[in-house]
């Protein structure tokens, strides 16, 4: 009778699961050990450890990973609630917009294409808002829907500071 097992090795960072199948349980433990014994190592002296350095993400790299979050988690609901986005972008990260397309123009460099706004509705939301993060208030907005756009402004802000 075959046995069947599964191995989880690691090759280039990654993590695979290979799957082995052998009549003979133990010669699968004595060609591991063996293959173990020839493998070469390198030495790593004392002090010279070898550590990748993690090179910063850029802005825009930080953007659209923090952009693509609040898209995955469903909250870019209409194509306006971008305004929430560039509102922040420009007030916590101190990025400059000239204008609405500006804008739309950023978001297409970065390949968004998710309910990409127009200009005018990105300038028609910006000049409706009000207040400080996180304390957003919008004219002629009930109260659930000022919610709802305040958790978009603080699920991005979260996504910005927590990318390295």
């Amino acid at each position: 009778m075959d046995t069947k097992r599964y191995i989880n090795s690691t090759h280039n960072e990654n993590c695979r699961q290979v799957f082995i199948q052998t009549q003979d349980p133990a010669a699968l433990l004595r060609d591991f050990f063996r293959d173990a014994e020839d493998a070469e190592f390198e030495e790593v002296k004392s002090g010279e450890a070898s550590v990748e350095s993690e090179t910063p993400l850029s802005i825009d790299d930080k953007f659209f990973k923090a952009l693509n979050a609040v898209i995955t988690d469903g909250l870019i609901v209409h194509s306006y609630d971008y305004h929430i986005i560039q509102w922040v972008f420009q007030e916590k990260f101190s990025v400059t917009f000239n204008n609405g397309q500006s804008f739309v123009d950023y978001l297409t460099s970065q390949g968004i294409t998710h309910k990409l706004p127009s200009a005018d509705s990105i300038n028609k939301k910006l000049s409706d808002r009000e207040g400080k993060f996180p304390n957003y208030t919008w004219k002629n907005t009930d109260h659930n829907e000022e919610i709802r756009r305040i958790n978009i402004a603080k699920r991005f802000f979260r996504e910005m500071t927590i990318l390295r």
